[in-house]
């Protein structure tokens, strides 16, 4: 008993956390479920470890009195008269702590396994790996034609993969084109980082063949957001150098711009390019407009709904059957991560929250770009860190992939990388 006992307790040190930490990180897109079981059993282990206060850093207590504010909010959307409609049940508003508190929690734990430039580029590499996956699932799903969705241990694990609608971007594992082009934002600046090694031409080699696939599989999800994540993508880390590698995609979509707006004959005869790039292309571009945009709508409504509830919210969940009352129309989320955070839980806790993330984000900028840094290696992976986190903040002010638990849990990952450079 003794000996069990003894080695239990072995597993259960700092030595294997940083081993269910990197396994939750390449799991994290394919596997989530059993992610989720590593990075927890990793955060219980550095929580215990850790050698300095969370309250030592005063920024920290923005996400303190956020837990607090959202307790407050849920316990009093438990009565029904605050919220007197059938189709919400108070019980969402505690549901939706899942999404925020114990992210709070993985962002302080994860910190010591982030508090090196080697460790985060080891990360960077997971991440990069890790997403796979989804790369050929997105080709085998709009090129082959190759379905799921798949299914493994009894629903732990599944992949979409589902069938597309005409002129639906792919999605692979995710069930959303736009879920899946944020998760390519996401990780092509570590792709780029790891192109610029110095390293054997093979590894290099597979390093190229890895960024110029998610660039690919990026476009072919339609998503707007991607496609200008991965420009900005460009220019953080190459700097000057970026703009050989955006010419030729500008003279692209300059090119699909006039076949949009003027048409070729000799192209929309084509069925390939009519079907792939006139039909899916030019109604993205299509839909670029201010005065009828729905997202604008919603934003309006958003905006009219905060005024009456600003300081508790009206609970989680509460935003898409408080807008199909006012309109008629169903939309799952406010499509900004601000607005949404204020609807659910109260105007303070959005600006606190914000505050927190925007704070990390421009003083590591400080630190990253504007200090003079002598390893080339270090700036490249902490520019692509710092890339990656700006541009999932930056997406989310005009969408919300955050309530997808991959995009959420990785986004606290990247600040807890971001909290642990200032630390340096």
């Amino acid at each position: 008993m003794t000996i069990c006992l003894a080695k239990i307790k072995h597993f259960y040190s700092y030595k294997y956390a940083k081993y269910y930490f990197k396994i939750g990180v390449f799991l994290l897109l394919s596997a989530p479920a059993i992610s989720v079981i590593f990075l927890l059993a990793s955060t219980i282990i550095s929580l215990r470890e850790r050698k300095y206060s969370f309250l030592n850093e005063k920024i920290n207590f923005c996400l303190i009195i956020s837990s607090v504010l959202m307790f407050i909010s849920s316990i009093s959307k438990s009565f029904p008269r605050n919220f007197p409609y059938d189709s919400w049940s108070p019980s969402l508003s505690w549901f939706g702590l899942a999404n925020w508190i114990p992210l709070f929690v993985f962002f302080i734990g994860f910190q010591s396994f982030l508090d090196s430039t080697k460790k985060r580029r080891q990360v960077s590499i997971l991440f990069t790996i890790g997403t796979i996956p989804l790369l050929v699932s997105g080709i085998f799903q709009y090129f082959l034609k190759i379905y799921g969705p798949f299914e493994a241990f009894n629903g732990l694990i599944i992949w979409f993969s589902r069938p597309l609608e005409n002129g639906q971007g792919l999605t692979g594992l995710f069930n959303n084109p736009n879920y899946a082009g944020a998760w390519l934002s996401l990780v092509f600046p570590f792709s780029l980082a790891l192109c610029l090694e110095k390293k054997s031409k093979s590894k290099k080699l597979i390093s190229l063949l890895i960024c110029l696939l998610i660039i690919f599989v990026s476009l072919f999800t339609f998503s707007r957001s991607s496609w200008l994540n991965i420009g900005i993508s460009s220019i953080l880390i190459l700097g000057k150098s970026s703009i050989f590698f955006l010419i030729p995609i500008s003279i692209f979509m300059i090119f699909l711009l006039i076949v949009c707006f003027y048409g070729f004959d000799q192209l929309i005869n084509n069925n390939f390019l009519e079907n792939i790039f006139v039909d899916n292309f030019c109604l993205k571009f299509n839909e670029i407009g201010f005065s009828n945009s729905h997202r604008l709508i919603i934003w309006r409504n958003v905006l009219s709904l905060i005024k009456d509830k600003w300081m508790l919210g009206y609970g989680a969940s509460s935003f898409s059957v408080l807008y199909y009352l006012r309109t008629g129309r169903f939309t799952t989320h406010s499509h900004n991560i601000l607005t949404d955070i204020a609807i659910n839980y109260g105007i303070i806790t959005s600006l606190l929250i914000v505050f927190f993330i925007t704070n990390l984000i421009f003083t590591s900028f400080r630190k990253i770009y504007l200090k003079n840094n002598i390893n080339l290696l270090t700036n490249n992976f902490d520019k692509a860190w710092w890339a990656s986190i700006f541009l999932m903040a930056l997406s989310h002010m005009y969408d919300n992939q955050y309530y997808d638990l991959r995009i959420s849990i990785s986004s606290w990952i990247l600040l807890a990388g971001i909290q642990s450079i200032l630390r340096e």
